[in-house]
């Protein structure tokens, strides 16, 4: 079976699929289809316009209540040439088409679509698939609601913050990177901080798996038995964004194809070379949550913490541990490449291979 009929049998029970028709009837249609470009149109087209059309990188969703390929079958034949403004026809005329599409992300973006097309003469723009990437990152401190255990029409309201930070361990061969999660309490509804913080650990970090920490060696050996459950974390470095190139991720479910995780924290960072270098290799990223309350008091987390107070916010029980699998995507923030343009009226060329 050739790559062509793979394509039109995938596409006819996408289609069967969508439309209830007989698969029969939706082979034929796309096969009619197939022929009208082959026969009656003129696009050039590149094997990433075609790869794209056929299926090659949707994620998530599909082209949307049509084929992509009949969609383009059915266009009326005169445009009117986006780059340079005069009429085109792509019955008599090479015509090129541009694809704007979302370019997928786990995170940010976790399904593709395409946002807009484009039709040229081919003597003033190529066809090409032009990726879009969300470059909308927030950075600083992220809001989030808790209801109250005792009165849950009642929520109080937090700020998260997180920064990359360095174990206070005295490994130097290992040094272990960790994410520390500060929250602090905007609105307490006249209560104070303290409930809150300790509804905030009963209610949120102790369901995910987050725990005191035993007593640590700082000496060396390190050991952490509390696993965030179903929690993940995402590092991005060289992310084609001007406005925010590196970013975290802190998960907590699991990302799928078409549907955002639910995130804690997404956000911008800044992250010292030093916790990159030992980030690279690690399957599992430590995670710091507080502060508890301890005696009613509420312990400070300055914004940059040395290692020394981590070493005493641990023994003292002012935060809690847990580790989390661990990404790190350092991307070189390069886009889909272009293939050589191929001519679908052509009959040396099979409209779906």
């Amino acid at each position: 079976m050739s790559r062509n009929d793979r394509a039109e049998q995938n596409a006819a029970r996408r289609r069967a699929e969508r439309t209830g028709e007989p698969y029969q009837d939706a082979l034929a249609a796309v096969r009619a289809e197939r022929h009208l470009l082959e026969t009656e149109r003129r696009y050039v087209l590149t094997e990433d316009v075609r790869g794209w059309l056929n299926g090659k990188g949707w994620r998530g969703v599909t082209f949307g209540d049509i084929e992509p390929w009949s969609w383009l079958a059915t266009l009326k034949p005169r445009y009117e040439c986006d780059w340079c403004g005069d009429d085109g026809d792509a019955r008599t005329q090479d015509t090129t088409l541009q694809c704007v599409v979302t370019a997928f992300d786990p995170d940010l973006s976790p399904m593709t679509g395409l946002l807009s097309a484009r039709r040229y003469h081919a003597a003033c723009q190529p066809s090409k698939v032009d990726w879009v990437r969300n470059i909308d990152i927030p950075r600083g401190p992220v809001g989030i609601g808790l209801p109250s255990s005792v009165r849950p029409d009642v929520h109080g309201e937090f700020a998260l913050t997180v920064r990359p930070v360095m174990m206070p361990i005295e490994d130097e061969e290992r040094p272990e990177p960790a994410l520390l999660i500060s929250a602090a309490v905007t609105e307490d509804h006249g209560q104070g901080e303290v409930p809150w913080l300790s509804e905030l650990e009963v209610n949120a970090w102790w369901p995910a798996g987050f725990g005191a920490h035993d007593r640590p060696d700082f000496e060396g050996l390190y050991v952490l038995r509390a696993v965030a459950e179903d929690w993940s974390v995402r590092a991005v470095r060289g992310y084609p964004s001007s406005t925010c190139p590196e970013w975290a991720a802190i998960r907590m479910s699991p990302p799928e194809d078409g549907q955002r995780p639910d995130h804690l924290w997404l956000g911008g960072l800044d992250f010292p070379q030093e916790w990159i270098d030992a980030a690279r290799g690690r399957d599992t990223i430590t995670l710091l949550a507080g502060p508890i309350p301890i005696a009613g008091e509420v312990p400070e987390i300055p914004e940059k913490p040395e290692r020394d107070l981590l070493a005493q916010l641990l023994e003292d029980g002012a935060l809690l541990t847990a580790a989390a699998p661990f990404e790190l995507d350092e991307q070189a923030g390069e886009s889909a490449p272009e293939g050589e343009p191929r001519r679908f009226w052509s009959t040396d060329h099979g409209l779906m291979g």
